[in-house]
């Protein structure tokens, strides 16, 4: 018997339609249940009132929750507990008109106001996990409230929920052991497709584009790239922050820091670079997550150096579509030496290797996961 439409409302920790890479998952997941005949309705935390929106074909609704311009601690204590409180009451107007809610990556307080509301109206309750945050890395530290939140969150909160779609084998496999029915949905493309630049260059050019926070290692690429022996033969580009991210730190005459740049800037960067590179740390937040940049490189045919977090072993094949670094422990050396071997390839094994780089993309395709979906959401 044929499943009927249902309406799911997509809320949470995001800023639709294109404001944050969060949002460009939660498209891209939108237009796959909407391509398998179901509406669905966007519920974005970014400032910019309740009325009714268009993007793509899509109605959602500004909910305001995140960027509230609290100053005061008292202030940002009271939004922190607040969160959630629009969008519930959004969901408690409209509850006649939607089946089920797919909550991305929220706070414990928001997610306990969402699974009251769901359990009270008897709706379905979806939750789409992509990170798994250190302590260290949240306001106040590991000791705070956020991260304490963050703690009740992952542990004792979304393991009471029957579905949840999630970005790694790591969330898959923790979250099985409670039973909770997972779908591993890794970061999809979002960019319209652009033919692979077939120009080799010389020096050749690495790429960092984002903002590492304390989540990628720049420094450490830094200091292999400045050494006597790339500073002629490896330029190093980092995108989306300033030199002053460094506190003070001498930058080597090879490496560019570009800022904050438009969207055909960035694209233009990547296309006339060799290398990409991503260095995590061996820890629970670097393989509970997966990294947005690894997917949006490899769609424009730059293979990857990268460590083994996450699920990028899965992917990448060293030296055929990218390279791994193998030693966490002695990681300058590690990358030291393959820095070496790539400096050491001609322009014919490089453009091999972006050419296999651009085929790898195509697992990260929305079309891939249709079906993969329609199962778990059928079910």
């Amino acid at each position: 018997m044929k499943k009927r439409s249902r309406i799911y409302a997509y809320v949470g920790a995001f800023r639709f339609p294109d404001k944050d890479a969060a949002a460009k998952r939660v498209f891209g997941i939108g237009k796959i249940i909407s391509n398998l005949g179901h509406k669905v309705i966007f519920l974005g935390g970014e400032q910019g009132g309740h009325s009714e929106q268009q993007y793509k074909g899509f109605s959602f609704y500004s909910q305001g929750e995140l960027d509230r311009g609290a100053k005061s601690v008292r202030d940002k204590v009271k939004a922190f507990f607040n969160s959630g409180t629009n969008t519930v009451s959004w969901l408690k107007r409209n509850k006649e008109s939607i089946d089920s809610v797919i909550l991305y990556n929220s706070s414990y307080v928001f997610f306990t106001r969402i699974k009251k509301f769901c359990d009270e109206h008897d709706k379905e309750l979806i939750i789409d996990c992509t990170e798994w945050y250190s302590g260290s890395h949240l306001p106040g530290g590991k000791f705070g409230l956020v991260s304490i939140d963050n703690i009740l969150k992952m542990t004792l909160g979304y393991p009471t929920v029957n579905k949840m779609i999630v970005i790694s084998s790591y969330l898959e496999k923790y979250y099985s052991r409670y039973k909770v029915q997972t779908c591993l949905v890794p970061p999809l493309n979002s960019y319209p497709d652009v033919p692979l630049n077939m120009a080799g260059n010389r020096p050749l050019t690495f790429i960092y584009a984002g903002s590492p926070g304390q989540k990628d290692d720049l420094l450490t690429v830094m200091r292999v790239v400045g050494r006597s022996e790339f500073i002629d033969k490896i330029n190093f580009k980092v995108i989306g922050v300033s030199s002053s991210f460094l506190g003070g730190i001498v930058v080597p005459s090879n490496v560019s820091f570009l800022g904050r740049l438009c969207h055909d800037d960035v694209i233009e960067h990547y296309r006339s670079s060799s290398f990409s590179v991503i260095i995590r740390p061996n820890k629970r937040y670097a393989h509970a997550g997966f990294s947005t940049k690894f997917v949006e490189s490899i769609f424009f045919g730059v293979p990857v150096i990268a460590t083994r977090t996450s699920d990028l072993d899965r992917y990448i094949v060293h030296a055929k579509n990218g390279f791994l670094l193998g030693d966490f422990d002695n990681l300058e050396e590690d990358l030291a030496a393959v820095f070496t071997e790539i400096i050491g390839l001609d322009d014919d094994e490089i453009l091999s290797i972006r050419e296999a780089a651009k085929i790898l993309s195509e697992n990260f395709d929305v079309n891939r996961y249709e079906s993969k979906l329609k199962a778990f959401l059928d079910s």
